[in-house]
């Protein structure tokens, strides 16, 4: 691919990253869905009205918490790292 000039492999990557941060922005907004009041339909029913939500996050955790929510926002965190580092790469070639 002759055609392929640092620039426009950075361009390439800078709309990757973006499609990469979309798509895992929607996986999160999906996960956030698991902890929804609406799912918590089988908790607390042995207490009063309130332990609905206590016993949810004992058996469940919350959103904030879960290991793959976290790892989803850290890849988010590190893609724009990533992409820079590439970049800087890319530099050796310019001409």
């Amino acid at each position: 691919m002759d055609d392929a000039t640092p620039e426009i492999l950075a361009g390439v990557a800078d709309q990757l990253s973006q499609a990469r941060v979309k798509f895992l922005n929607l996986v999160l907004l999906d996960a956030n869905k698991e902890f929804d009041a609406a799912v918590q339909v089988g908790f607390g029913h042995d207490g009063d009205g309130g332990d609905t939500a206590a016993d949810f996050a004992a058996v469940r955790g919350d959103y904030a918490s879960n290991k793959f929510v976290q790892q989803l926002q850290s890849e988010i965190a590190s893609l724009a790292d990533r992409v820079a580092q590439f970049k800087q790469a890319l530099t050796r070639f310019a001409v």
